[in-house]
Order: structure tokens, then C-alpha cells, then sequence
């Protein structure tokens, strides 16, 4: 896996994780098919700065035990993604994993890492939880929109976007006001791996959206391969049935630019 591409904003606390899966190892093959967004320093610029609004940022407190103080309890860190479902509608999607046992869960816009707010997650499909963000005092001050509300929504990859070899990227947190772009590969399944979830290269926050090239929700990493392998196991997203046309490619953020 390749870190290519820097900028953005983050909390601090993630800077350990996005150092571990900056670190993974992964052979990228070529992918004919579809534009490299990294081709350029411009372009990778570009990239970044398309996918950052979908993103939030995601620190959850653990239900502490009744004999321990909660306050001494390490939060843990991950990502969420709002994304435009056909059959729903908007949706701020992250791994259920990071959510598990929650006893507090707070987010942020990638943008606004600073504006945080207090939310609620229910498990839905495949490794998957939604979350919704609750309602802050200050919600009726003239302006103030929700994290979970205020971005644009990414639309879901074309069909055939997690195949084995598929190349996918991720903006990772990397310290105070950084992202990294990485690029990353859908390895081949083997053994034994539920059917609904795909393995791809490197260890990545759980919650962490992974990219088509054009920029369309692929999957979401769910947790790290059960192996010692610098792996991670991801939910696709459900894809259109038939992959469209060129002109009818999701732009990733609404706005009909491609990287």
C-alpha cells in the first residue's frame, strides 16, 4: 500500500493508526479499465480534496465495567462516510465494530474536526452501523447544520469494483490536520471469509471508505483480517446491477468533476 498524497485535518489521536496502515506492505497491479487519480501531484490534490467532505471522523468512549472509571478508559478511533443509497437515501455509514459496546460515540467533519457532537449507531448489514448524530443545544442557532448533515453524499462504486485485483483508495488521518492518500489492492479471498465482506491489502482504521478511481464508494473497512496479516476485511457497498457509460460515472461528490 502507497501513501501518495498529503492534507486535510484530523484529531491527534488517529495519527498512530494511520501510521500503521500507511506502513502495510501491498504489490498495486494496473488497472486499465479505469483513470489513475494519482497520476499528477495536481491530480492526487485534486482526489483528496474531492472525497474530504463525505468523511467524519468517529472517537468512541467503550462501555466501561461498573468497577472501573470510565475516564481512564482509551477511546478508540475510525471513520464514518456519508453515502447516497438507492434505496434510502442518505446515509452516514462505519464499521459496527468500532461502535461495539459504545458507552459515548462523538463525530466530526473532516473538515471541521473541531465542531464535534455526540451520536447514536445501530448495526445494520455486513459489518456495517449507521450512525446518526444527536440533536446539540445550539441546533437552533440560524446556520448550524448536523456533521452527519452538512457535506455532500458519495455515491456507491459500479459493480465489480471489490473483484480480487481491484484498486481502491483511502483518505487516512495522519496526525494533526493531515490526511494521506493511499492506494490499496482487493486481494483474492481464500480460506475462509463470510461472502458479504471483501480482504483487502493493509491494516486500516475501522470506519475507513475505500475509493473507486472515479471516486465511488467501494466498501468500508469493518476490522482487521482475523490472520496476522496486514489485511483488513471491508463491506462492499451495494453496486448498480450493470456497470453504466462513461457519462453516467459517479463524480464522488456530486458536483460532475473527475480526478
Amino acid at each position: 500500500m502507497n501513501v501518495v498524497s498529503r492534507g486535510g485535518s484530523t484529531r491527534p489521536g488517529l495519527l498512530v493508526l494511520a501510521a500503521v496502515a500507511a506502513a502495510s506492505p501491498g504489490a498495486v497491479p494496473a488497472q486499465e479499465s479505469d483513470p489513475d487519480p494519482l497520476v499528477t501531484i495536481e491530480a492526487q490534490e485534486r482526489f483528496r480534496d474531492r472525497l474530504r467532505p463525505h468523511l467524519l471522523l468517529v472517537a468512541v468512549r467503550p462501555e466501561p465495567d461498573p468497577l472501573l472509571d470510565p475516564a481512564f478508559l482509551p477511546k478508540r478511533y475510525g471513520m464514518a462516510v456519508r453515502v447516497a443509497l438507492a434505496e434510502r437515501g442518505r446515509a452516514v455509514l462505519t464499521s459496527a465494530a468500532l461502535v461495539e459496546s459504545a458507552g459515548a460515540i462523538e463525530v466530526s467533519s473532516a473538515l471541521e474536526p473541531e465542531r464535534i457532537i455526540t451520536a447514536f449507531a445501530s448495526p445494520t448489514r455486513g459489518g456495517l452501523a449507521e450512525v446518526r448524530c444527536a440533536r446539540a443545544p445550539d441546533a437552533a442557532t440560524p446556520g448550524w447544520t448536523s456533521p452527519c448533515d452538512d457535506g455532500p453524499s458519495v455515491e456507491p462504486a459500479w459493480a465489480g469494483a471489490c473483484d480480487p485485483g481491484r484498486v481502491l483508495y483511502a483518505l487516512v488521518p495522519a496526525g494533526a490536520r493531515m490526511f494521506v492518500v493511499v492506494r490499496t489492492v482487493v486481494a483474492d479471498r481464500g480460506g475462509v471469509l463470510p461472502e458479504d465482506l471483501a480482504l483487502v491489502q493493509g491494516r486500516f482504521p475501522e470506519g475507513t471508505p475505500l475509493f473507486d478511481a472515479r471516486g465511488g464508494l467501494a466498501a468500508v473497512v469493518v476490522r482487521p483480517a482475523a490472520d496476522s496479516s496486514a489485511r483488513s476485511l471491508a463491506a462492499p457497498l451495494a453496486p448498480p446491477a450493470t456497470r453504466p457509460t462513461e457519462s453516467d460515472a459517479p463524480s464522488g461528490t456530486g458536483d460532475g468533476e473527475r480526478p
